[in-house]
């Protein structure tokens, strides 16, 4: 069998060259902490098995191969590990913002290493990692929220999930106590339990700042109170890390936005709602086309309290200064290539709207 760390080629190409090699098996081992779900499905299809392990168990292998052969005996038993990279946002998970600048991703969800149903003839179940497992994590949680609350509309069900979710430390080094950035997490782990039982709500969900080129960005924020009896509540401020201006070398800074509240603390009434300004001065230090954001935490006074959260994000300076094509050697401006190269479809303009099917390469 042929041990393999993770890392330059994809998994399916490793395994492959290690059949083309003479291997009657592969274990491919991680090359961050934690287990990796290993997908391998390519053409031509593999004829070898092919197993992950984490980053510990495969140098562990690695050192007892060195000095000298190892054997392994596979057995059905089933055993249970910890996962050091669990209750994180997975290295695998995109970055935001959207490209008008609106705070995504909205929501996180369980999607790294999760064992589900897979198609009979491939076994019946597999543990698999990614948005094809978060997602139908998420259709649930909303479809348990609508059995509870069926009369919520789309935008009411987001905001909902939102205010409760639970933001998850920086991946990076979670014993720093940093929370990982907003436009990564959004408003953090989903939590269908906290989101039906809430007994209040603060509108919007979720605060997209857009550039901070014009100064302090002020918004309004509205806490309704479900409950019957009036409720006061505390409004303070979560930082997340920050990202610096190249996003395709992503880099980290803890450079906590300033936020200031019309009002720290506030009483609504049993079934009524109290506006309060929020006002969010970008990070001084975080150098121009960073992205930065963090947490407006309305807790609950009282044993028992519950906490509701807004994410917002924000981008420090001038968007429109992102130079969007770069002129050629010769001087000539730069342009776009609007069609797909291998169909050559080109996109028509239609009077009202965009009438041509588009692609990932476009």
């Amino acid at each position: 069998m042929a041990l393999i760390r993770r890392g330059t080629c994809a998994f399916y190409t490793k395994a492959a060259n290690a059949q083309a090699a003479g291997a009657v098996g592969v274990i491919l081992y991680n090359n961050a902490p934690g287990f990796v779900g290993a997908s391998v499905v390519g053409t031509p299809a593999l004829t070898i098995p092919v197993v992950g392990t984490s980053d510990q168990f495969g140098a562990e292998l690695d050192a007892r191969i060195a000095a000298g052969s190892e054997t392994i005996t596979w057995s059905d038993t089933v055993a249970s590990f910890s996962n050091s990279s669990g209750n994180l946002i997975s290295s695998f998970s995109s970055w935001g913002l959207a490209a008008d600048l609106s705070l995504k991703p909205d929501l996180g969800a369980p999607g790294g290493l999760i064992n589900s149903s897979y198609p009979l003839e491939l076994g019946g179940f597999a543990t698999l990692s990614g948005t094809s497992m978060s997602s139908p994590h998420t259709a649930g949680a909303v479809a348990l929220l609508l059995e509870a609350k069926p009369t919520l509309k789309s935008t009411q069900v987001r905001d909902r999930l939102q205010n409760t979710a639970e933001p998850k430390a920086w991946s990076g080094n979670p014993s720093l106590g940093f929370l990982d950035a907003t436009h990564r997490q959004g408003a953090g782990m989903v939590d269908i339990v906290q989101a039906i039982q809430t007994k209040a709500q603060v509108l919007p969900g979720k605060l997209s700042l857009g550039e901070s080129q014009a100064g302090p960005q002020v918004r309004t924020l509205t806490v309704k109170n479900f409950s019957k009896t009036a409720v006061t509540y505390d409004l303070t401020h979560e930082g997340a890390v920050a990202t610096g201006s190249n996003t395709f070398a992503v880099s980290i800074f803890n450079t906590p936005a300033s936020v200031a509240f019309s009002a720290s603390t506030i009483t609504v009434p049993a079934g009524g709602s109290v506006p309060v300004t929020v006002t969010v001065t970008a990070p001084t230090d975080l150098a121009d086309k960073g992205v930065y954001g963090g947490y407006v935490v309305v807790k609950a006074r009282g044993e028992g309290g519950e906490t509701l959260r807004v994410p917002y994000s924000g981008f420090k300076g001038d968007y429109q200064s992102i130079q969007v094509l770069t002129p050629t050697a010769n001087g000539f401006p730069g342009w776009l290539n609007w069609w797909a190269p291998a169909t050559r479809t080109v996109l028509a303009v239609a009077p009202t709207r965009w009438s041509a099917p588009m692609c990932p390469t476009c």
